[in-house]
Formats: structure tokens, sequence, C-alpha cells
């Protein structure tokens, strides 16, 4: 209880000592204020007032001075704007006020409140209506002569002025989507789909009632609507089932694929379809083919793969014995100092390093061909190569005394040792060559998913 009481102590006499301090720099710009104030400068002293009521919001002598000062300047800035009213300068007067009532509301965050008469705000209201309708006026105008994007930021001036004046909220919509529904709609009439679905997709986000676009988006992505009938694929290793696992992480790929316009034939469905119609597609498919084919599917194209390469290795564990020293220290006396010191020995000791590297690579060659026309549209090979080795070093004693050594005397450099820790340190185990194998597979049917991100971008602009 004692030591709570102690620490509470501590806590109270530090916020005390942090009070003080501000309380301090409060006084210090309330000192200045007043000089400034008596020097006729009342913005600056206003400032320095208000600096110091942020310091330490129960300075009375602060808040006198900032009622003061603050009140004259802001009469000073009400008789500019005045003026300006007066000039019928409508967008400066309109802006010009709101400063000033920016002013009034910064200064009562600091407890003090400086009014503006009534006739002020009345004649600021009027103001603000005419230079509203004028500028909803050359909005609409803009609007009229297909000035979108001129007619938005128009429309979004006023919202800031005014979110509920007249019907701001729908003129602004309309400046914003109808570009868009144009843009769209041209790129629907010339085919390309997926600019047409990128358009749509942003009006949709704003307003999905929009005219007829979520009709128009449908027809989008129907008309657009790729579909890839993935084959199976052929094994070239002499190695069993290498050929169903690459073509099994294939499909998964892209099946996984945000493309709204890829649609990729379920395997079970496939096959089906090949068995009932007894249609063998080992051999190459021709444009005289290609459309038999595709009917029969139901797909634009299919992927074909042939596995060239597939192989694990397994690296033997291998362990060397190194040569170092370690580090220890002797107490000594020195005669003429009269002091004892310690002077650091080495002594030769052996550690062991371990290495072991495993890896797992498969190389395929796909090709993707159009059941319209016959058309080799992609063909690539793809290879793949994982490894994992790990490299490091075991020492029976403490490795913060361990040295390395060139064979013959010690290396103290500290390089050198800080690679002996990092070499300790290092991971010790590595993947099995199944499990490298398994990344491997995750890892080909990623780079054919990016292979057909670029495809389909080409496919359907």
């Amino acid at each position: 209880m004692q030591l709570v009481s102690n620490i509470s102590k501590i806590v109270i006499l530090g916020l005390l000592v942090t009070v003080c301090q501000a309380c301090s720099t409060s006084s210090a710009f309330t000192k200045r204020a007043v000089k400034l104030e008596e020097a006729g400068l009342n913005t600056e002293a206003a400032a320095s007032y208000y600096t110091a009521l942020w310091k330490n919001a129960y300075n009375v002598e602060a808040q006198i001075g900032m009622k003061k000062t603050g009140q004259i300047v802001l009469n000073s800035k009400l008789s500019e704007w005045s003026a300006t009213r007066i000039n019928r300068n409508l967008k400066q007067g309109v802006y010009d006020y709101l400063e000033i009532l920016e002013y009034q509301k910064r200064i009562a965050k600091v407890g003090v409140e400086l009014t503006i008469p009534d006739f002020y705000q009345k004649d600021f209201e009027n103001m603000d209506v005419e230079y509203l309708h004028n500028v909803y006026d050359e909005g609409t105008a803009l609007l009229e002569q297909e000035k979108y994007d001129e007619a938005e930021q128009v429309f979004k001036e006023i919202a800031v002025l005014d979110p509920d004046f007249k019907d701001i909220s729908e003129l602004r919509d309309i400046a914003y989507l109808e570009p868009l529904y144009i843009e769209g709609s041209r790129a629907l009439e010339v085919d390309h789909y997926r600019e047409a679905h990128e358009k749509f997709s942003l009006i949709l986000e704003r307003d999905r009632d929009y005219k007829n676009v979520r009709e128009l988006d449908k027809e989008a992505l129907e008309m657009g609507l790729f579909t890839l009938a993935v084959m199976p694929f052929d094994n070239a290793t002499g190695k069993q089932g290498v050929e169903s696992k690459t073509q099994a992480y294939v499909l998964q790929s892209l099946t996984g694929m945000r493309d709204p316009f890829l649609k990729v034939v379920d395997r079970q469905d496939l096959d089906h379809i090949l068995e009932e119609q007894r249609l063998g597609l080992t051999g190459v498919i021709d444009q005289e083919t290609a459309t038999e084919v595709g009917a029969l599917l139901g797909a634009d194209a299919i992927l074909r793969g042939t596995v060239l390469t597939h192989t694990t290795q397994a690296g033997q564990k291998r362990t060397l014995r190194k040569e170092g020293y370690s580090s220890y220290k002797v107490k000594k006396y020195n005669r003429s100092t009269q002091k004892y010191y310690y002077e650091t020995k080495y002594k030769p000791v052996s550690y062991k390093q371990h290495s072991q590297r495993n890896s797992a690579r498969v190389t395929y060659q796909y090709r993707v061909v159009s059941l319209t026309t016959g058309e080799i549209l992609a063909s690539d090979i793809i290879e793949k190569e994982l490894v994992s080795e790990a490299n490091y070093i075991t020492y029976d004693g403490n490795i913060d005394n361990l040295f390395p050594s060139d064979g013959n005397a010690v290396i103290r450099s500290g390089s050198a040792r800080n690679q002996l820790k990092t070499l300790y340190a290092a991971p010790r185990d590595v993947k099995t060559t199944a499990q490298l194998a398994d990344d491997m597979y995750v890892a080909a049917g990623e780079a054919m998913k990016e292979k057909m991100q670029t495809l389909m971008i080409d496919v359907i602009p």
C-alpha cells in the first residue's frame, strides 16, 4: 500500500509540474500580448492572447484581453466585408463572411464569445442566396452544354455552401453519372464489354437505379462472357499422377480469378460431355473441328497442357567440423598501478556447420485454343522451381564468446563474429520434397492465372 501511495504522489507531482509549466508559458504569452496591445497591434495581440488561453484556459487576464482585442479584430473584418458587399462582389463577399464566422468559432474554442450584429448575418444570408442562384444557373447551363466535369465542380461548390439547395444533390449526380453512362454505352456498342462494365460499375456504386444501367451492365457481362474448358493435361514425364495434380492446381487458380468475364467449365461436367459424345481431344483441334467442339462443350476456348518435367531432389544433410576460439577472462595484477585488471585470452574450440538443400521443379507447356476459329490464342512454357535450404552452426559453449579462426589464429573482427551469430540463429528446418512439391503446384497454378489474366484483357477489351 505504501508503494502505491508513493507512486500516486509521484504522478500527482508530475501533473503539478506540467500544470505549472503551462501556467508559466501562458503568463509569458499574456505579457507579450499586453505589450502588443499597448502598441496598437491588436491582431498580433489577439493571436498571443489566443495562445495564452490554449496554454491555460483559466488565465483571466488573457480572457479579458482576448475579448477586447478579438472583438476589435472581428469588427475590422466586418467593416471590410461591408465594403465588399456594397461593391456587389458576391463570391468574395460570401467566402469572406465565412472566414469571419470561422474566426468567431475559433475564438469560442478558448472560451471567449465574440459578437456579430444581427444585421450583418441578414445581409450575408441575402448575399448567399443570390450567389447560390447565380452559380446554380451557371451549373445548369454547363449541364445543358454537356460540360459535365465543369458542371460537377460547380455543383460541388453549391453542396458545400448549402447541401439542401434546390435539387443540387440530383444535379450533382447527373453531372457525375451521365458521362459514365455515355462512355459505357458507346463502349458496349463497339463490343468493348470490359470497358462498358467498368463504367457501369462506377454508376451502380453511386445509383443502382440510374436509367437502364443495370440492364446494360447485365448485357455487357453476358455478351462478353468467355467460357474456358480446362482439358485433362498430358504427361510427358513418366511419373504417374503429376499431370492430374498440375491440372487441378491450375483449375483451382483459374476459378479463383476475379474476372467477371471468365467462366471455367467444371471438370465433372467436361468429363461427362466428353464421355457422352465419345469425343477424344488428344489430337490437334483445327478450324474444321473447332466449331463442333465449341458447341458440344459450350465453351469459347480450351486450355490444354502437357507436363514436360517434374523432379524433386532431397539433399543429404552435411555436417562439417569447424575450428574456432572461445574467449575467456583472466584476472591479473598490475604492480605499477597496484590495481587488478582482466586480460582476454583465447582457447581453441570446435563447432559444427550444418547444411541441407531440398528442391522441387515442374515445367509444363500450355495452349489456349479458340473453339470458334481454331486459332491458338496463347501458348507458353511455365517453369517453377522451389528450394528450401538450411545453413546453420551448432556450438556447445556460449555463442557470445565464439570467434572464428583463419586456420592459424583467432579472427577478432566484428563482422566475422556477427556472421557466426547469424548462422547460429539461422533456421534449422527444411521443407520436405513433398511440401515443396505442393507449394510448387500452387506456384505453377498462380503463374497460369497471371498468363490468363493478361489474355482475358486482350480477348475482352
